[in-house]
């Protein structure tokens, strides 16, 4: 079983749907126990002997490591649900946008028939709230083998592996599709690298030697205000652009999204009156965008910077989409700002840990 769950988060990586250490996978062992990922683990480096018993009642596990830090969810539903043998919670793109904007339920066509996808009430993430809103959605919905966590992501599950990965397939395309025709907006997710840079032993080398001249004052700008950073990324993915161009700040509609952002992105105005760029360069803010340019994300290494890049463009879409469909769910300011001093206070990368939510 613990095989199972390791080569499942693998082949949910390779799918998308799964990324570094972000969700979590477990199986019911027996009526009393799960098998569930740990907290902090990059899935490429997951082994059978890294995964945690834990007990569904009492939370109890045995060994160092600790259980994923939604244990609650996955333990709620072990309780509720006695014929699920398997759980997956991620963060899948196009799923957690539509987290953020549809209500009550995420509505789709499956065979001639309308079907429904709970969307689950907002609470902190980790809480025990989290798993009563989970339950309560379970006691409404008793059909229901997928649930859309507002703001936050999805949970799928079923007897076996192989269906509640299907689920989590079929779920990413039914919100693909829903993003398409009821937000109008059709972006595809990822990086699409410009001009980056990292800095070594004091000094900045450029990935492209064609970097405009601009943009290497840029760079310096954000290197010589955080001696912290040692890789900037630039993405300039679609979506990253549109925001960049069209809109002077970035609310945060994901919790991913606002680890690595705090409460508000600004955006400068194109010119300032001085005639030159006015950057917004903040201490627990990990991206910059620059008028027209995209996003400059942050990190102490590549990896930490590809990983802001890719939060930051899924955030980038949920925005867009959400401001074409003409409402949806924002966080509140205090629980942004909590996930953003949780996530620079206690982690700093895959070396030390990384949250999951």
């Amino acid at each position: 079983m613990r095989k199972q769950i390791a080569d499942t988060c693998l082949q949910l990586e390779e799918q998308g749907l799964l990324l570094r250490s972000w969700g979590s996978v477990s199986a019911r062992l027996n009526e009393q126990e799960m098998i569930i990922t740990p907290t902090g683990i990059a899935y490429k480096d997951l082994t059978p002997d890294k995964m945690v018993r834990v007990n569904v009642h009492t939370l109890s596990f045995s060994g160092s490591r600790r259980p994923s830090s939604e244990v609650q969810i996955h333990a709620s539903i072990y309780r509720e649900r006695t014929g699920v043998g398997v759980i997956v919670h991620s963060h899948q793109v196009y799923s957690s946008c539509v987290s953020a904007i549809a209500q009550k339920y995420l509505l789709f066509m499956n065979d001639g028939n309308k079907t429904k996808i709970p969307v689950v009430q907002y609470a902190f993430p980790g809480s025990a709230d989290v798993a009563e809103q989970v339950v309560f959605c379970l006691k409404k919905h008793p059909a229901a083998q997928s649930l859309l966590l507002a703001n936050h992501g999805v949970v799928c599950f079923g007897e076996t592996f192989a269906a509640v990965m299907q689920q989590a397939k079929q779920l990413e395309i039914i919100s693909y599709n829903y993003l398409i025709d009821v937000c109008n907006t059709e972006l595809k997710y990822g990086i699409v690298e410009g001009f980056s840079s990292f800095r070594k032993e004091g000094k900045i080398y450029y990935i492209r030697k064609d970097t405009p001249e601009r943009l290497r004052q840029i760079h310096k700008r954000i290197y010589r205000k955080r001696s912290d950073v040692s890789y900037i990324l630039h993405n300039q993915a679609e979506a990253d652009e549109i925001i960049s161009r069209r809109y002077t700040s970035v609310r945060p509609l994901l919790l991913d999204s606002a680890q690595i952002c705090g409460s508000l992105i600004r955006i400068p105005a194109n010119e300032s009156g001085k005639g030159r760029e006015t950057l917004s360069i903040k201490k627990n803010v990990d991206v910059v965008f620059s008028p027209n340019d995209g996003v400059f994300c942050l990190g102490g290494s590549r990896s930490e910077a590809e990983a802001r890049a890719l939060i930051m463009n899924k955030g980038c879409i949920a925005q867009i989409a959400a401001i074409r469909r003409g409402h949806a769910n924002y966080l509140s300011t205090s629980d942004c700002r909590k996930v953003n001093r949780h996530y620079h206070h206690v982690y700093a990368g895959l070396s030390r840990g990384e949250p999951e939510l």
